[in-house]
């Protein structure tokens, strides 16, 4: 079984770092809320305990522990088969709507945490394996500084301190720090950013007032000394810009700061005073319009010459997916031959008979997904969705005028946002297609036009992807994808010189690619970066797009002008070399006839650079260019 092969290679990975091995784990999970079943369902004694026997087998020795997506009891100590060593269970009491920041949903505190836990593991610590310590954000979501309002410090306040009053003894937080789906890692519900309204914010910086709450209830618990009227500290430079220091013995002549002297005054009360070191720090950092760009026609595959010969062809009369049906004579669904990712982009080859004047089409991408269809060299129209971020969309659009006998080509382009999760178990969502479901070319008569010849093509190599260093999930099919023409080092790609970034184009897909030199005094100082799209502008005349952002060969950035919620793109340092040259690629995706424009995009400086007393950060050393093989994938 697949389930056994996989337990039995990462639980043996995992058994070397437990702590009997003088490593950090500590606890095992042999499965994450077991809890939500399809009616007539219910938790499966022997599947779990099938589940932790792979897991022992493997090496695991230490406890297992479990996490129920609410206080049911399942799998507790003493309840049978499957039955783990420590009950634990998740609890979100807010929810996560975070529209509404001010106002908490009513009646939402656990007032019955203790209770509960006395029935159903009384022996055992009283576990919160997730405690809600953030929310997810949708695409067409209200952003992440509102979740971060939501869940605040004074929600901290209340729910964390009604846990230990509980008795909490195992106290997890989801999340501490969120980060970033990169190179499409995520799901449809949610966009390139996981910040999660988080503590520690996605650019890692810590300014948000409920960290110090966090922080201070965790000192609290470690130890609860007798209480003063002032605890002698680390100074936060970055929140204080003077530094005052009391009670200076006479002895001593000299202030030093992180290793490095720093000058001081008396005041009249003989205090020494001082600027923190960081508080003149300022960096500069290029402006991106001001790069040399070049760009490339990324969908060569609308152009009379272009050849698909080599793509793969869609013949399958069935689908290996189980849970949902075809509605047209052959499988279009990505999945089914090997494409799981990014942009899939699909050509149909037909023979009119001169009446056609609909195409109908539907498709699906995940949720904020998007779609666009083009006749020969002709721009047929767009799904482009909007801020409620449909998951998948049917579409009609008039055709031109057809001569009778010849053949025509429909290139579409469908945008999928990753794979379902797959919450209810049994229900198996994770099965949601990706791609067209359905279409139909039909004259005013009703009278339908077969499609003799349907070919798809995705990411390089489909499941057997090229690069390795850099994951299966990180490129799609656009043509500059699998060209490599994103990657470092890149050659082969026929590029324009010289072209303007906020230049309108046309409908298509285009790719502009730029050096962007970095000389930044990282050694001392801790810089956040981010790339920032539109700052803000809602100007409707620039038109709708999507982009792509490419640091270096790695993707991250996904954008959709009209969906949101994001438009700024933290990319830490290691994906950024701070002092050396960068590759920069983006790929914009104009969704509307009349074309888009990019209103703006710059790389900004997040908040103020703090000194740092950790380690030089390493380059991530992901694949550089490499030759494309002339493969289906690849032309």
């Amino acid at each position: 079984m697949d389930t056994d092969r996989y337990m039995q290679r990462i639980c043996s990975i995992i058994a070397k770092a437990q702590i009997t091995n003088g490593g950090p784990v500590i606890l095992f999970q042999p499965e994450n809320e077991y809890t939500n079943f399809e009616t007539g369902r219910s938790p499966d004694g022997d599947y779990m305990q099938h589940i932790i026997d792979l897991a022992r087998q493997a090496g695991i020795v230490v406890p297992m522990i479990s996490n129920d997506a609410r206080p049911e009891g399942h799998n507790s100590p003493g309840t049978g088969a499957g039955a783990v060593d420590i009950y634990g269970h998740d609890g979100y009491p807010l929810g996560f709507d975070c529209g509404d920041p001010d106002a908490w949903p009513a009646d939402r505190l656990p007032t019955r945490y203790h209770a509960l836990h006395m029935a159903q593991s009384p022996e055992t610590p009283f576990s919160l394996l997730e405690f809600q310590g953030g929310s997810f954000d949708p695409w067409g979501g209200h952003g992440f500084e509102k979740c971060a309002a939501l869940v605040n410090h004074e929600y901290e306040r209340v729910f964390y301190k009604n846990n230990l009053a509980a008795g909490v003894s195992i106290f997890s937080i989801y999340m501490l720090f969120g980060g970033t789906n990169w190179g499409n890692l995520g799901h449809p519900g949610g966009y390139t950013s996981y910040d999660y309204g988080a503590a520690i914010k996605e650019d890692r910086s810590v300014a948000r007032e409920k960290f110090l709450e966090l922080k201070l209830q965790a000192q609290f618990v470690k130890v609860s000394p007798t209480y003063l009227t002032a605890m002698p500290g680390n100074v936060d430079f970055h929140r204080f810009t003077q530094l005052e220091i009391i009670g200076v013995d006479a002895q001593v002549t000299r202030l030093e700061i992180n290793g490095k002297p720093l000058d001081f005054k008396q005041n009249s009360l003989s205090n020494w005073v001082a600027q923190t070191p960081d508080s003149g720090n300022t960096v500069g950092v290029p402006e991106l319009s001001a790069l040399e760009w070049t760009r490339l026609d990324s969908l060569p595959e609308i152009q009379p010459a272009y050849d698909d010969s080599t793509w793969p062809v869609a013949n399958l009369v069935t689908s290996y997916n189980t849970d949902f049906s075809l509605l047209t004579p052959v499988s279009l669904f990505a999945s089914d031959y090997g494409f799981h990712t990014g942009t899939i982009v699909f050509r149909g080859h037909f023979v009119a008979n001169g009446r056609e004047n609909m195409f109908n089409i539907t498709t699906q991408g995940g949720s904020g997904f998007a779609s666009s269809v083009w006749l020969n060299s002709t721009f047929v129209g767009s799904f482009a969705n909007g801020p409620s971020a449909a998951s998948h969309n049917t579409s009609s659009y008039r055709l031109p005028d057809l001569d009778a006998g010849l053949t025509y080509i429909f290139t579409i382009l469908v945008d999928t946002m990753g794979l379902e999760e797959n919450f209810i178990i049994g229900s198996d969502t994770m099965k949601t297609p990706r791609g067209i479901l359905d279409y139909s070319i039909t004259s005013p008569d009703g009278r339908r036009t077969n499609v003799t010849n349907w070919k798809l093509t995705g990411n390089l190599g489909g499941e057997d992807y090229a690069d390795l260093s850099r994951g299966p999930l990180n490129e799609g099919g656009l043509f500059f994808e699998r060209q490599g023409c994103h990657l470092p080092n890149a050659s082969g790609c026929a590029l324009s010189y010289s072209v303007l970034l906020n230049d309108r184009i046309d409908p298509g897909v285009f790719f502009y690619r730029a050096t962007l030199p970095l000389n930044l005094p990282s050694l001392d100082l801790d810089i956040s970066l981010s790339f920032v799209f539109n700052d803000g502008v809602s100007d409707v005349t620039f038109g709708t797009f999507r982009a792509l952002l490419y640091v270096n060969g790695f993707q991250f950035g996904k954008y959709a002008s009209n969906v949101g919620p994001q438009t700024n793109f933290p990319v830490p340092e290691g994906i950024l070399r701070y002092r050396e040259d960068n590759y920069l690629g983006l790929a914009i995706w104009p969704l509307e006839k009349r074309g888009a424009k990019l209103p703006g995009f710059r790389l900004r400086v997040n908040g103020i650079p703090v000194t740092t007393g950790r380690q030089k950060v390493d380059a991530i050393q992901g694949r550089a260019a490499y030759t494309r093989e002339t493969s289906s994938f690849a032309l």
